[in-house]
């Protein structure tokens, strides 16, 4: 994954089960991230938005004169049954914007029978992953929501494209040290991305010190600084992408402005230490919807 430490999420907010109708409100959003200087949409088959992203980006395109290769797509495959169908279905879905190629497109979830005589093995599936690169409509390949033991399945079968990404739930309430120290010593150059980095923090205050030492450190900072950015900042620090969401200009502008802010050490001993003793995690995404375990 190159250095692209911002992306714009998707999910979440938008989410729809209705994946024909365009939502014209994420539209506007996706286009507003863009125009703010977002240059990393991260989307999902799940989700539902891939037709109102596919329509963002084609026009951004057109106004900003800016070319696909500018920007950098995520996408996600739900279940791992048929990825050549579900790639394909994400490719018409986004439309010809993305010109035929996502630049990383991820396992969404490791619930499913992956065991060798199960008829999607990890072997059969991760071999289904690599096919995609080698086809030329996906430029690197990883995973979501992988646990040590699902990487350590990959590794296993002697992976010959290893996974680039792993995306997981990492804020100062589920900071994860052990899986990414696991992935930091078995997968070095892997990156980490985060979903969901605010919301456990700016929603549930009253469950720890972390907004209020966020909200500490900003106001040190000066020059208009906020907690939101102080969160993301330190996640970036810990060199992990951010994927965050919002539909208000103003708040998009500021996440893209949290990439020059600069947390001393000290700052980052504060913010690591006021997430301890608050473990937190959300429960949504497809952890939450369907699994292949019986």
């Amino acid at each position: 994954m190159p250095s692209l430490p911002i992306a714009y999420g998707t999910g979440t907010r938008w989410y729809s089960s209705d994946a024909v109708t365009i939502n014209e409100s994420a539209v506007t959003a996706v286009l507003d991230a863009l125009r703010s200087g977002f240059t990393h949409l991260d989307t999902a088959e799940l989700y539902g938005t891939e037709r109102a992203v596919g329509k963002a980006i084609s026009m951004y395109l057109k106004e900003s004169g800016k070319s696909r290769s500018d920007i950098y797509i995520t996408a996600k495959a739900t279940f791992p049954d048929d990825l050549e169908a579900s790639l394909q279905g994400t490719l018409q879905r986004f439309g010809d914007a993305v010109e035929g190629y996502v630049d990383m497109y991820l396992l969404h979830s490791p619930l499913w029978d992956y065991s060798r005589d199960s008829a999607m093995s990890m072997e059969k599936v991760w071999r289904a992953m690599e096919s995609l690169v080698h086809s030329g409509r996906v430029k690197s390949i990883g995973v979501s929501n992988f646990r040590e033991k699902d990487l350590q399945a990959i590794l296993d079968i002697g992976p010959k494209i290893l996974p680039s990404c792993n995306q997981i739930e990492v804020h100062l309430y589920s900071q994860e040290r052990e899986l990414r120290r696991f992935m930091s010593r078995e997968f070095p150059d892997m990156a980490i991305s985060a979903y969901g980095p605010l919301s456990p923090i700016t929603g549930l205050v009253s469950r720890g010190s972390a907004m209020k030492v966020a909200e500490m450190i900003a106001q040190e900072k000066g020059n208009g600084a906020n907690a939101a950015q102080v969160l993301l900042a330190w996640g970036l620090k810990h060199g992990i992408v951010q994927v965050t969401t919002t539909a208000h200009r103003d708040r998009m502008v500021a996440a893209v402005q949290s990439q020059q802010l600069d947390l001393t050490d000290e700052d980052m001993r504060k913010l690591d230490a006021s997430g301890e003793g608050c473990e937190f995690r959300w429960q949504h995404g497809p952890m939450a919807h369907k699994s292949y375990i019986a």
